[in-house]
């Protein structure tokens, strides 16, 4: 595991199972920093579960499932509501519009651009949801304008958690594999969250001595990225001999992630990733990531002390996992013909081609 408050890996400690990484993370979500007595606004009666509203980008994957599952296991009586916006924007919208105008305990925010598209920013506040909001699954709630600083958010109404690992911490981990000068990023600009990951890369190339390239997907007929377009998006990072490829937080990629990494691994390109998905899921080869149901549980432990114990949404931290997994797909390797360096098999966590660890 890589604890969050290193900005290297030298700091790592063996894990052998993602059991204990999930065991490790649950143990250590943070807890309120303050209490308040006033009650969140109800919906219901006290008797009745408490509902909530999930505001999805693409279905309810390991992070919402994880965050039902936090009260499940605290035996809570919650009814879910689904509200999913399939990655379209004009949907998005009218869901939005449709919390507004429901009856809801709390509001799940999943991901940036659902996020800023549902509660507005320090600069530009949305319009209130009628009820407490969560967000979750957001790369930097501090740079896009969600939260004011990891003490809370600064908003009336408003909690949530930072859930990837530092950008910084995963060039590092990059290099611990091998030596990295060209770091390439492919990025669908309609996603804030991986408009974000790119500006923040770039900010990093200089200080960390690297080159940054920058590839867009393009979009099709009706303006939105063209996972046709793939193999075109490789072709060209291998052109520009980039030394691995980035998956940072990207719906866009995580949807086609099977194509994207097996593109790049025909290309002869290693893929790190800020996620699991890809490394499990694809044929990624590397990242330091925080485990997505680990994830919904913190999230879920934010939304239980405003729906049950009291706490102001405003009055909580935005919340952190304490503990990170280094996860290597050894398939992916032999692939490449890259194995990892011995160093690191000591704390990795090795992930096989059906997606399991040993």
């Amino acid at each position: 595991m890589i604890k969050s408050s290193s900005t290297t890996l030298t700091t790592a400690v063996a894990a052998t199972s993602v059991a204990k990484i999930l065991m490790a993370a649950f143990l250590t979500i943070a807890s309120p920093t303050s209490a308040c007595a006033d009650e969140p606004t109800q919906a219901a009666t006290a008797n009745s579960p408490k509902r909530v509203a999930m505001l999805l980008w693409r279905g309810c994957e390991e992070l919402c499932e994880g965050f039902k599952s936090w009260f499940e296991r605290h035996h809570r009586a919650v009814e879910f509501e689904t509200m999913d916006a399939g990655q379209d924007r004009h949907r998005l919208a009218v869901l939005v519009d449709e919390v507004r105008g429901g009856h809801w305990d709390l509001v799940l925010t999943w991901g940036t651009t659902v996020s800023v598209a549902a509660l507005g920013t320090l600069a530009a506040p949305g319009a209130p949801l009628g009820a407490p909001a969560v967000f979750a699954n957001v790369t930097d709630p501090i740079g896009s304008g969600l939260a004011t600083g990891p003490l809370g958010s600064g908003r009336p109404g408003i909690a949530g958690s930072l859930s990837v690992v530092p950008d910084d911490v995963q060039i590092n981990a990059i290099r611990r594999y091998r030596p990295m000068r060209r770091l390439g990023v492919a990025f669908n600009a309609d996603e804030a969250n991986a408009v974000d990951t790119v500006k923040r890369l770039r900010a990093l190339a200089g200080p960390m001595a690297f080159d940054l390239v920058e590839v867009r997907f393009p979009t099709d007929e009706a303006g939105r990225p063209d996972p046709a377009a793939i193999p075109d998006v490789i072709g060209q990072l291998a052109a520009a001999r980039v030394d691995f490829v980035y998956i940072g937080s990207s719906s866009f990629l995580l949807s086609h992630v099977v194509a994207f990494t097996e593109a790049a691994v025909a290309a002869g390109l290693p893929v790190a990733a800020a996620g699991e998905v890809p490394i499990r899921q694809g044929t990624g080869l590397l990242g330091v990531v925080s485990p997505n149901f680990v994830v919904g549980l913190l999230a879920g432990s934010q939304a239980e002390k405003i729906l049950f114990n009291g706490i102001r949404a405003e009055d909580l931290p935005v919340a952190s996992l304490k503990d990170y997994a280094y996860l290597i797909n050894i398939d992916t390797a032999k692939r490449l013909r890259l194995p990892p360096p011995m160093t690191l098999l000591r704390n990795a966590v090795i992930v096989t081609k059906d997606g399991r660890t040993r």
